[in-house]
Formats: structure tokens, C-alpha cells, sequence
């Protein structure tokens, strides 16, 4: 069997049920030893089912990179491969490996382990069964029966997991399902049986990215040898909370939100999870730990009873730790240094060490001890503020109580700026840590302090969450449900409990996992399944009920799978799991209506109670500015451009997006020249969002008035200029909407908004998306304008012109003091644009920490003068001496207009130099350059800037930093290098 579900509480649970049997003696404490054998890397062999197609595997893996790699099947995401490569989803494979015993796996108990099954497999060792598996998302294992493993010279051990069509037991256990549960597809291409199958969903297709239902073992696995009478660490739950819980608000809440002091002291607790092997006799172990080289805690003790099955006791350790945001203010004692996130302090992650010893042998560093647990933990006091706001003119009591929604860390509000991550590739073997470590590094440079994890994705591997640790990305983290209404039968129910028991505890010692939400969108599924009341007179209005259904019994039929699934489920698992962390009921949602988090208030409805469940109506108001977060789109680029008073003031924003094209370095290598224009057939199979597609070019059209249709009937613009342009468009969008939700945080009136995440961060493949990074990690042009929105201060007058309003925006944890700000309005038609029209000035005193202030209002008509589409304003703000300077620009009018009276900009790179593997170089403009957007031609890095402007008088410093580490070539980025603005994007 896969496993049992411990019940909450629960201190000792029964893993596998295999028997084996035993000697009469346990081994000394002396001779306690732990081996584990990777099964790792190139030696497995994979088959499709009638045994025609074979080849070399490796692991992790999965079936596709392992035909790509013997050349058996072309780069799947080239072309229509898509389509064409369908048959690998539909056929059953299996993997094979031949392995030797050690002696110690002869003379000890093993314990085979996956940590990722993808997904419906059976396992065999020697022919003999070990078990099914049917999760992906699960860590699975099996101990292995005494006198299966084969001895002796030549003799070897075959392992085989033999996996079936996911997407075929999708479809069997549909139609066995005896409620039918109508499909979210996300796109036209989409696999069904998406529901009934607990492995990524985006895998089935999704409305930004292709298809492809993996097989394989797709995560490390290995072979874990102990001898009897010895134990294993199995797992450790960290924990994080104040000595004295935060007393919750009853009252009004002052805005903006206080700083508060941060903690001088953390409880840490620690319940270290010991796997007993299966033994003849009693024996007893010791639990101890270190922090930072210290011992914390005592050791605890933990008795292992005689027994021929494999059991996991819980024991727990819980301290005091001392901690402060500067140690060295502190006296007495020795604290640590606090965690904190992107923008708003260190990231110090100290040891913690975990070692299982032999009863009486508390040294850790005896022989008598087990293999340690280790890992790098940030001490930080983290919490989700849902505190009452009082009633105004945009949150009124027709939408029930209005609430904050934002993170406090340490004391510190955090403005969450940041997106959403989806995986980097349907095919995650393709990621390698570097790869990763670019896509995270990336996010830090753009100002991110928070990614959502998608709950349509994975719980990503190991190094992905360390890497957030390192870089400070706070996570609010999905379960892995998207979309849909799922099954709610026992077997489905035990094994999402068992998944997200696994998922839970091992992602629990990291510092940057901040806030669970039990799936993503639950709205678009309820909707699939059930429709409004309307239809049902019978029923009361407001609430829900079955599409198709007249019975007044069977319209709570999905919502009562909900209900058991979601809340009954996946959320007393989590809660029971770790209760050191917040959950909300989904994204987005209006959070909880009862303490005990049975009752979601998805609606502004009250629930009702039926059949003895609690049960609320499904998101009635998924822009609910009074309380939760919100997703919010616009296909309209005129409300993204000129966000002011047209986005709705939520309290916290968790996906916002728009589409945009690939750059065409990504897409050259999957499509043929011939196909690369915008109404080419490959073009049209690579837009899976639908109405997205239209509206791309109506984005382009409306800010630079030109858009390419078909080959040979552009007029004047290049299929590589319309990419550009297409990302500047989605670029100038993003802006005007981070710049004007950073804004709205500065008043309850306003919004009280203190969260913006961009959907996406990264495509998973060449193609249409919401990416703000190109599969591969490349920048596009719109994730420099995110950097610039999400600097830690920026001045903006962002939904102002040509009113005249320009603010401060800081999220700085410092005071901003004697801030000179300036506004110089800027023609580009030549000669006139080597000095600035107009300008205009401003002193201000003071910016409290994290604070939005009015620095200056510009006079009424202030522009009138102006050419009516050839003038931009470039905003400054220096404060504190220089130590904080910021500069934006901003326009108005159609930029189409703009390029008829631009002239050539003459610019030009100079001063080169090499400084950490990077060149540098200086920038130089005669005339007003818009839109410089840099590229090095056959080069694979990032410019330090792009989508920038240059002014004559302002010479731009940039640096380009070549992929992978590469060192830097002065020549070779010289004779590649190329400059391209709006002057030359747009025929003139």
C-alpha cells in the first residue's frame, strides 16, 4: 500500500504495511549505521508498453527528455510536436534498473523511496510487489520484504516502475465517478481526465502554455538501509510563532498600517518525525538539536516498540530563541539575526541540526548517532493582517465588513510586489539549479518580495525554496488544485490528506513560505458545475445550484464535495499539520467566516447550513474591495495606461496580467522562418488564451498605431519589431498598474492596497503568454518596466497627466528626508529636445517609512502649450542626501503620433569596462531616445536597463552580464551590440 493517514494528534503512526521478519537480538548502539543508495542518474532503461520502443533513462526524468535525449522523438515544444507527440501521453511505460546488493542491504532493513511518482505506477523489485502509487505529489516508499534483495556474485536486483496513461485513469475514474463533475479546459488543446489525477494540472494544458502528460520519476530516489534496533530522522516540522500570540484587532484600525518593534525573543519548535524499523525488541533513541552550533532544547527520548511493521513516533522540542534586527545593539546573551524579506532587510540563515543518537548518548558528534537532519532556517515572526477598516465612499457596508489583507514581518507592513510562478518547463529534468537560481535572481533584481505559487503547477523541488530563503521571496503557496470542482470520494480524500501531510512538513523550515490557500480559483469550477438561482424559483435568491438539477436535495451536491474536499480535508490536515501558518479558503477569496475555518466567505452572502454542513455560496465578488485579495484583468489597455480611479482600490491584488509575445531568440529555435509572422497558422497554434490574442494587437495598435497581419502585407514593421512592440505595450500596461496600486496604499479611501502580483513570471514554453521572462529566463521588455514600477522608492504620477499630481511611493523601511523633486517636461521634436520645456520644483520635508506623500501638484493647463503628442515628463526624486534617487517618465498621447516629429537620436556606447564578469559601457544621445531597447545578437544575458529613455544631457550607465557566470568580452559584445528605439521600431 501507498501508505495509512495518521490522525490529527497522533504521535505514532504505521507507514507500510509489510511484514518482515526478524532476528532475535538487536545490534549494539555501537554499530549503528545509516546508507542510503541513490538511484540516480543514467542507469534505467525505459520501454513503451509493446517493448518497440526503448531507451537509456535518466533520473530524475521523465519519458519525453528521455526520447528527446536518444533521438527518438524532435525537441517537443518545436513546431506542431505538441499534436504530434501525443502518443507518448497515451501509451504506458516502464523504467528498469539492475543494481547490486551491498552488504549492508543484505544485512540490514531498506526502505525503497520516491520522492516523485509521475503519478499512476506499480512497483517491483525482483518481481516480487512492493506497491501502487497514484500521487505524484506524495513522497512514496515501501520497506522492502526480508530475502527479496538477490546475493552473491553475478546475481543483480531488477527494479521496475511501470507507469499507465494518466490521462486514460483520468478518464476511467470519471466515468466511474457516480456524480458527473463537468471539466475546466483551459484551452483547445487540453487532455481531459484533468481531475482525478493528483499530478500537475498545467501538464493537461493550461491557457498560456502546450500540453504533455509526463510519465516517469520525475524527483531523486534511493534505497535507505538501517540495521535492527536503530532508527531514522524521517522528517522535522518547523515552527515559528511569538512568545504570546498578536492580540487581533476589534476596532477601526488606524491607517496607514504601524511598524512595529520587531520581536527580541521566537518560539521555535521542532517535532522531529523518527521512523522505528520493523525489530524484535524494544529500544530507545534521543532526539537532540543545534542552532547556529548551539545546543537548543533537551534532548527528548523516544521509545521504539518491538513490532514487524515500520512505525514513525513523533517527538517534540520547543524553545526560546533569542533574536534581533541588529545583534550588535544587543547585550547579554548571544541572539540571531532575524529574516527578513526583499527590500526590507537581511536574509541570515543559520543551522539547524537534527541527530537521532542511542539512548544515554546525547553527543552529536559520536558514532553512535544516525545520519543528521540539517537545514539553513530564517528566524522571522511572520503574519497575514485581516484587521478591521472602517466604512468609506469605496468600502461601504453593502459589502459586509471591510478588512486589511496584507503581511507583517518582524513588525514590518510589507507592500507585497511580485507574481505568480507557474513551472519553468513541462518537462522539470530541463531545469537545472542555474537555471532556477537565474529565474529567482531575476525576480530579486526587479524589486519582487513575494511569488504565489500556483495552485495549476507543483510543490517545486528542494532548491527552489532554499533559493527563495537566500533571495528573501516571501511564498503564498497554492495547494495544487486549480479551476475546478474535484472528486470527494474516501480513497481521493486519503490521498490528498496524505499529500498534503508530506508537502506540509517538508516545506515547513522554510523561511519564506508565509501563507497557504487550500487552490486557486475555485470560482471558474463552481461555475462549470453549478449555476445561479435564478433558474430555481424553488431555491432563495443568492444562492447556488446545479446546472440541469431541479431537486432541492441534489443543488448542494458540489458544494458538499467542495465542502468535504476543501475545508473538511485539505484544510483540518494543514491546520493540524502546522498551525503556524495562515490559510485562506482560495485565491481570491474574502477569507473565513468562522474561527474554526469551516465556513469560507466566498461570497458577500451569508452562508447557510444544509444537511449539517456549513456551507457558503461560491465567489460572488472576486473584486470584493472590502476584504481578501482579488484577481483582476483587463483586455483594455486604456484602463492599464491610465489606471487612476479605473482599478478597483482591493486590499491586495494576487494575479494581474496581460499577454504579450516572445522575444525571438526563444521562438527561432522552436518555428520556422516562414511561419514567424502574427496571422501564420504556427503563431495562431501557439495563442492559448483565447480573446488574449486579438487583443495583443489591439494593445500594439492603440500605443504605437501599427500592427503586422500577414507575410508580405506588413507595411513598413518587421515581425521582430511587432515582438518588441507587443512587450512594450504589456510593459507600459504593468506599469501604469503597479505604479497606481502602490498608490492606492496610501489611504483607506483609496483602497488600503498593499499587494500587487503580476500574472506571470516566466513562460513554460515559446509561445503568447503573460511571462514577464521568456522560457529560459530572458527578460522581456515589460519585466524591466516591472522593475522600474517596483523600485523600493519611486516618484510617479502615475493616472495623473496631464492633471498634475506627483507623489512619492517609498516601501523603505527608513524615513525619507529632504526629498528634492523635480518635473521637467521634455519635447522630442528635434532641437527642441536637447533641453527640457518646462520644469518644475519641489522640497519635501519628510516620507515616513513605507509612506506615499504628494510632492507637487502641477498647475492646470500646465501643458497646454505643448505639441499634443510629442512631449513626455521626466520625474526625480533625491532624497536623504542621494542616498535614494529615483527617476520615471511618463506620457501621454499615442506613441504613433510621437514618432512623426521624433528625430534620429544619434547614440552611442563608450567607456567601456569589465567589472564581476559584466561590461560596462556609457550611453550618450544627441537627441531624446524613447524606448532604447539594447541587444547583443547571438549573446545570451541581460542588459542591466532596456525599454529606457535617454536624454541628451543625461548620459545612461548599463552593464550587460552574460549567462551561466560567463566572463564578460569587451569586442565581442562591441561588434554585436545594437540599439534599437521607438525611432527605429515604428516606420517613420
Amino acid at each position: 500500500e501507498e501508505g495509512t493517514m495518521a490522525s490529527t494528534g497522533t504521535v505514532a503512526r504505521r507507514l507500510v504495511w509489510v511484514a518482515v521478519s526478524m532476528g532475535a537480538a538487536a545490534v549494539s548502539a555501537s554499530s549503528w549505521t545509516e546508507d542510503a543508495f541513490d538511484l540516480g542518474g543514467d542507469g534505467w532503461t525505459v520501454a513503451s508498453s509493446n517493448g518497440t520502443v526503448v531507451a537509456q533513462a535518466v533520473v530524475p526524468g521523465v519519458v519525453h527528455t528521455d526520447l528527446l535525449r536518444a533521438g527518438l522523438i524532435p525537441e517537443p515544444y518545436a513546431d506542431f510536436n505538441e499534436l504530434a507527440l501525443r502518443w507518448v501521453a497515451l501509451d504506458n511505460w516502464t523504467y528498469t534498473r539492475n543494481f547490486t546488493s551491498s552488504p549492508q542491504m543484505l544485512n540490514g532493513i531498506n526502505t525503497l523511496q520516491f520522492d516523485g511518482l509521475d503519478t499512476v505506477a506499480t512497483v517491483t523489485l525482483n518481481d516480487v510487489f512492493l506497491g501502487n502509487a497514484s500521487n505524484s505529489f506524495a513522497r512514496w516508499e515501501a520497506l522492502i520484504p526480508h530475502g527479496t534483495l538477490r546475493s552473491g556474485p553475478g546475481h543483480t536486483n531488477t527494479l521496475s516502475v511501470s507507469f499507465k496513461c494518466a490521462q486514460c485513469v483520468g478518464q476511467t475514474e470519471a466515468a466511474a465517478f457516480p456524480i458527473p463533475i463537468r471539466e475546466f479546459r483551459a484551452n483547445r488543446y487540453s487532455y481531459s481526465g484533468r481531475p482525478f489525477v493528483r499530478k500537475s494540472q498545467t501538464h493537461f494544458g493550461w491557457n498560456w502554455g502546450p500540453g504533455y502528460i509526463t510519465q516517469g520519476i520525475y524527483r531523486p530516489a534511493r534505497i535507505i538501509t538501517v540495521v535492527e534496533g536503530t532508527a531514522k530522522i524521517d522528517g522535522v516540522l518547523v515552527q515559528q510563532r511569538a512568545p504570546a500570540p498578536t492580540p487581533a484587532h476589534t476596532s477601526n484600525t488606524s491607517w496607514p498600517p504601524p511598524w512595529l518593534s520587531p520581536p527580541d525573543l521566537l518560539m521555535l519548535s521542532l517535532t522531529v518525525d523518527v521512523q522505528c524499523p520493523p525489530s524484535g525488541n524494544d529500544f530507545n533513541v534521543t532526539v537532540a538539536a543545534m542552532l547556529a552550533g548551539s545546543a537548543i532544547g533537551s534532548a527528548q527520548a523516544v521509545r521504539c516498540v518491538a513490532s514487524s511493521k515500520s512505525m514513525i513516533i513523533s517527538s517534540k522540542i520547543t524553545v526560546a530563541i533569542a533574536v534581533a534586527a541588529d545583534p550588535g545593539q544587543m547585550t547579554g546573551g548571544r541572539p540571531l539575526s532575524l529574516w527578513y524579506p526583499n527590500g526590507y532587510g537581511e536574509q541570515p540563515l543559520h543551522n539547524l541540526t537534527v541527530t537521532l543518537c542511542a539512548a544515554g548518548n546525547s553527543s552529536l558528534a559520536n558514532s553512535a548517532c544516525s545520519a543528521p537532519w540539517t537545514a539553513a532556517v530564517g528566524l522571522r515572526l511572520a503574519e497575514l493582517v485581516q484587521d478591521p477598516l472602517p466604512y468609506t465612499a469605496v468600502v461601504n457596508s453593502s459589502l459586509g465588513p471591510s478588512r486589511t489583507f496584507y503581511f507583517r514581518v518582524n513588525g514590518a507592513p510589507v507592500f507585497s510586489k511580485g507574481a505568480n510562478s507557474i513551472p519553468n518547463d513541462q518537462f522539470e529534468s530541463r531545469v537545472t539549479p542555474a537555471l532556477l537560481w537565474d529565474y529567482l535572481t531575476s525576480a530579486k533584481a526587479a524589486h519582487m518580495t513575494m511569488f504565489r505559487m500556483w495552485g495549476g503547477g507543483l510543490y517545486e523541488r528542494d532548491e527552489f525554496y532554499e533559493y527563495c530563503d537566500q533571495l528573501g521571496i516571501l511564498l503564498y503557496h497554492d495547494c495544487q488544485f486549480s479551476d475546478q470542482v474535484y472528486p470527494w470520494h474516501t480513497p481521493y480524500l486519503q490521498a490528498v490528506a496524505l499529500e498534503t501531510t508530506y508537502q506540509t512538513r517538508r516545506l515547513s523550515k522554510h523561511a519564506s513560505l508565509v501563507l497557504w490557500s487550500l487552490t486557486n480559483e475555485l470560482l471558474p469550477g463552481a461555475v462549470t458545475n453549478l449555476a445561479p438561482y435564478e433558474n430555481y424559483p424553488q431555491m432563495r435568491p443568492g444562492q447556488w445550484a446545479p446546472s440541469g438539477g431541479s431537486e432541492v436535495a441534489g443543488s448542494f451536491v458540489y458544494i458538499l464535495g467542495v465542502q468535504k474536499l476543501f475545508f473538511d480535508t485539505l484544510g483540518t490536515v494543514l491546520r493540524g499539520v502546522d498551525d503556524s501558518r495562515p490559510i485562506i479558503p482560495t485565491s481570491p477569496s474574502n477569507g473565513w467566516l468562522s474561527e474554526d475555518m469551516l465556513i469560507p466567505d466566498m461570497c458577500i452572502h451569508q452562508p447557510t447550513v444544509y444537511s449539517g454542513y456549513p456551507v457558503a455560496p461560491p465567489i460572488c465578488d472576486s473584486s470584493n474591495p472590502a476584504r481578501g485579495d482579488a484577481h483582476f484583468y483587463t483586455s483594455d489597455p486604456s484602463v492599464a495606461f491610465n489606471a487612476s480611479g479605473m482599478l478597483p482600490p482591493v486590499k491586495f491584488c494576487s494575479e494581474n496580467g496581460a499577454e504579450s509575445y516572445p522575444s525571438l531568440g526563444p521562438l527561432s529555435g522552436v518555428t520556422s522562418a516562414p511561419d514567424r509572422y502574427i496571422n501564420s497558422t504556427q503563431m495562431q497554434f501557439r495563442e492559448r488564451a483565447g480573446s488574449w490574442g486579438p487583443a495583443q494587437i489591439d494593445w500594439v495598435q492603440y500605443h504605437f498605431g501599427w500592427a503586422p497581419i500577414a507575410a508580405g502585407s506588413t507595411p513598413g514593421l518587421g515581425f521582430e519589431a511587432f515582438l518588441i512592440l507587443s512587450q512594450l505595450a504589456t510593459g507600459l500596461g504593468l506599469r501604469g498598474m503597479a505604479e497606481q496600486w502602490r498608490l492606492q496604499k496610501e489611504s483607506v479611501d483609496s483602497g488600503a492596497t498593499m499587494g500587487h502580483l503580476i500574472w506571470q513570471l516566466q513562460d513554460n514554453w515559446p509561445g503568447q503568454s503573460f511571462g514577464l521572462l521568456n522560457w529560459g529566463g530572458e527578460w522581456k521588455q515589460q519585466m524591466h518596466f516591472v522593475r522600474r514600477a517596483n523600485a523600493p522608492m519611486i516618484v510617479t504620477a502615475a493616472g495623473e497627466l496631464p492633471v498634475g499630481g506627483v507623489h512619492i511611493v517609498s516601501d523603505l523601511p527608513v524615513e525619507l528626508t529632504s526629498c528634492n523633486v523635480t518635473a521637467a517636461a521634455w519635447e522630442v521634436d528635434g532641437g527642441q529636445g536637447r533641453l527640457p520645456t518646462k520644469q518644475w520644483s519641489a522640497l519635501v520635508p519628510r516620507v515616513p517609512r513605507g509612506g506615499v506623500v504628494e510632492a507637487l501638484r502641477l498647475p492646470t493647463g500646465a501643458f497646454h502649450d505643448l505639441s499634443p503628442h510629442g512631449w513626455f515628463l521626466r520625474l526625480r526624486a533625491t532624497c536623504n542626501g542621494g542616498a535614494y534617487v529615483n527617476e520615471n517618465d511618463h506620457f501621454v498621447g499615442n506613441f504613433s503620433m510621437m514618432r512623426r516629429v521624433l528625430v534620429p537620436p544619434q547614440c552611442a556606447a563608450s567607456q567601456w569596462g569589465v567589472a564581476n564578469h559584466s561590461c560596462t559601457f556609457t550611453l550618450k544621445c544627441i537627441e531624446p531616445a524613447v524606448f532604447v531597447v539594447p541587444s547583443a545578437q547571438g549573446l545570451s544575458g541581460v542588459f542591466s536597463d532596456s525599454a529606457f529613455v535617454v536624454l541628451p544631457a543625461e548620459p545612461k550607465y548599463m552593464s550587460f552580464v552574460p549567462a551561466g557566470g560567463h566572463p564578460c568580452g569587451i569586442s565581442e559584445l562591441k561588434s554585436r551590440l545594437t540599439l534599437d528605439s521607438l525611432h527605429t521600431l515604428l516606420p517613420g
